[in-house]
């Protein structure tokens, strides 16, 4: 069996009012980190859900595995209060990436909307210019 733990409330709400940012966070390059790690994640989870980004199902699969990791990092970080420079590195060239995609696919017209454009196109026919004139 395993062990239960109970906290009470009063308990748990002096537990969170103990912690600060300034007790974990000692060097501003954790929060960096940290703030580099959340974007990935919240990037992450914009590419899941997003129909202008054209994924397969399995990258939409890393996709979550990188949002849940990317996260998680948020909080190991922060929690722990260092990280070394390869790390800081890292979380900020990959979040450097994920913008860049971001900002590709920011303004590509799903295939839904593309679909029917070309279906009100061809509807209007050859005398489409005269008919917008109207």
């Amino acid at each position: 069996m395993t062990p239960e733990i109970s906290l009470t409330w009063q308990q748990t709400i002096e537990a969170f009012s103990k912690w600060t940012p300034s007790t974990y966070v000692e060097h501003p390059y954790v929060a960096v980190a940290a703030v580099a790690w959340f974007i990935v994640g919240c990037l992450s989870t914009w590419a899941i859900f997003s129909p202008r980004v054209r994924d397969t199902t399995l990258e939409r699969v890393a996709l979550t595995g990188i949002a849940f990791g990317s996260f998680s990092r948020v909080f190991f970080v922060l929690g722990r209060g260092e990280i070394p420079w390869d790390g800081v590195l890292t979380s900020v060239s990959i979040a450097f990436y994920c913008i860049v995609i971001w900002h590709k696919n920011k303004y590509v017209i799903p295939k839904r909307k593309r679909k029917e454009e070309e279906s009100l196109r061809a509807y209007e026919g050859p005398n489409r210019r005269a008919s917008r004139k109207t």
